[in-house]
């Protein structure tokens, strides 16, 4: 059944169990509010559950309604409408509970690409239509570029704020007589030249902090494409 080339093909395993169900799915005389309703849950759990494997820094602590094993919960409602049989299903695979997600973002046995196909193929089937999966969901089309324009400015603002510090730091430190010159800070007795120096390293700690933050960022977009 695997023609949409998931990489965890099992019937039993996320998220191909939901793509093989939209897949064989038949619309018939079933409720079109009812069908909304579904696909606008499942895409929605399956956006968070994209958002949470992929984050590669520390766990989050999200809200409750807004965890995976929630938002699966409230989505198998909506499915049990259309096929109670498969919502059975999804409940006995345990996608409604904490300790699932918690082991599937510790193993790394979900992949983020079949994610976003179960995501087409849902929104395609149950609307009656074959699947794109050229087309990239709008959503997280949307959500990639306000992230890349954040990233771009977060990045262009710390390095300039580095840079900065580096400079004064450094005319600080060349000043005549800047080792001599001190003025209370705090209750201390500070020199330009110390000046100087913590200006330095506060503008390549930003730097590097700045060099990490991108790292990071890019490393996380290289293991969902």
């Amino acid at each position: 059944m695997n023609r949409y080339h998931l990489e965890g093909d099992s019937i039993d395993q996320f998220p191909a169990a939901l793509v093989h169900w939209a897949d064989q799915f038949r619309r018939s005389d079933q409720d079109e509010e009812a069908l909304r309703r579904a696909i606008a849950a499942l895409n929605v759990a399956l956006t968070q559950a994209q958002t949470y494997l992929d984050d590669v820094g520390e766990v989050r602590q999200e809200r409750r309604w807004n965890t995976p094993a929630f938002l699966f919960k409230v989505a198998c409602r909506s499915v049990a409408v259309l096929d109670p049989a498969f919502a059975d299903k999804m409940k006995s695979f345990g996608w409604g509970t904490e300790d699932f997600w918690s082991d599937a973002k510790q193993s790394g046995k979900i992949h983020i690409p079949d994610i976003r196909t179960a995501c087409v193929v849902i929104e395609a089937r149950l609307s009656g239509r074959e699947p794109d999966l050229e087309e990239k969901p709008v959503g997280n089309a949307a959500q990639d570029e306000r992230s890349k324009l954040v990233l771009i400015i977060a990045s262009v603002l710390a390095a300039l704020f580095g840079l900065g510090c580096i400079s004064g730091g450094l005319l600080l430190m060349a000043a005549p007589g800047g080792g001599a010159t001190s003025f209370d800070f705090l209750g201390f007795q500070v020199s330009t030249h110390q000046t100087g120096i913590a200006a330095i390293a506060l503008g390549a700690a930003s730097i590097i902090l700045t060099f990490r933050m991108v790292l990071k960022t890019v490393v996380a977009r290289g293991r969902t494409t």
